[in-house]
Parts: structure tokens; C-alpha cells; sequence
């Protein structure tokens, strides 16, 4: 069991966060914030994240204040409520888009039982690291360059307004 007590932003998105001129246009793209550890027999899809993962989504949301302008979101739980606590921090009173193409299944997954078993035998990070570096298809999942293709063509942002800063929750 996965046992975490002290979450903090990764010093990483402080950092380019903070490299980024505020009169150019941004994709932030984030994974969910922090939530319990996933069951053994199933892919947590309900599970919502911690208080230390809404005080963490606050934490950036504040950093990003009104440079953020659109939130798009896969429709997991978890996912909405960081996008929710991102808005809150920024002070932001915008639209939380769901997104299926960021999520549940996403563009990845063609088949969710045959992915899960790919989850199940190689880890998470097996799979990300699969989606990275590999041509081929995972069973039950997508040609990860032909998936990535069909996230462009759709646009992360929505087709917004090019100089605003959106945050993409998956």
C-alpha cells in the first residue's frame, strides 16, 4: 500500500510555471492530484482525491491566478475535482470542459478490459513508458503515435483563444 504524507507540486511545474513569459500562450497539461492508493482489483475510477491533493491543486491554482482562462478535464472524478480546486485557487469562475478524449477511456484505449490487464501487468509506469518510447499497440490500446495524432487534431484547449493559459486535467 502506497503511503504518502508529504505531497508537495513538483519542483519541476514550479519551475517552468515560472519560466513562462505571461504574454505567451500555455498548455499545461497535469495528471489528477493526489488520491488513495487504487484497489488490487480494479482501476479506482470513482476514487477522488485527497484533501492533500485539493490543497495541492489549490497551491497552483493560486500560482496561476487569472492567466488561467480554460479548464478542460477527463470526466473521472478525480480529474473534475482537480480541475474544480484549480479553478478555486486561480479565483477563476470558468467552465470545467469533460473531455472523453483525456479520459475514461481516452484516446488510448480501444478496449478498457484488455488495457486494465496491460495496467495490471506492467504498471503504470510500464504503460506510460510504453506510450512514450513504442510504435506498436498494447492489446487493447491504441497505436500510441496515431492516439497522440487524434489528442492534436482535437485540440487540448478547445480552440480558445491562443494567448489564454489552459490547464488540462487527465
Amino acid at each position: 500500500m502506497m503511503i504518502q504524507t508529504n505531497w508537495r507540486n513538483p519542483a519541476s511545474v514550479l519551475h517552468w510555471l515560472g519560466s513562462c513569459p505571461a504574454e505567451e500562450p500555455v498548455a499545461l497539461l497535469l495528471r489528477h492530484a493526489a488520491r488513495a492508493p487504487l484497489p488490487p482489483d480494479g482501476v479506482g475510477y470513482t476514487l477522488p482525491i485527497t484533501e492533500a491533493g485539493a490543497e495541492l491543486g489549490r497551491e497552483l491554482g493560486r500560482l496561476l491566478g487569472r492567466r488561467l482562462r480554460s479548464l478542460r478535464s477527463s470526466p473521472l472524478v478525480r480529474c473534475l475535482q482537480t480541475a474544480e480546486v484549480l479553478r478555486f485557487g486561480a479565483g477563476a469562475d470558468l467552465p470545467i470542459v469533460a473531455d472523453r478524449l483525456l479520459g475514461d477511456p481516452g484516446v488510448y484505449v480501444i478496449d478498457e478490459q484488455l488495457a486494465w490487464t496491460q495496467w495490471q501487468t506492467l504498471g503504470h509506469e510500464g504503460v506510460m513508458q510504453h506510450l512514450v518510447s513504442s510504435s506498436h499497440a498494447l492489446p487493447g490500446m491504441a497505436r500510441p503515435d496515431e492516439a497522440a495524432r487524434a489528442k492534436g487534431r482535437a485540440g487540448l484547449c478547445g480552440g480558445g483563444d491562443p494567448d489564454d493559459l489552459c490547464a488540462v486535467v487527465v
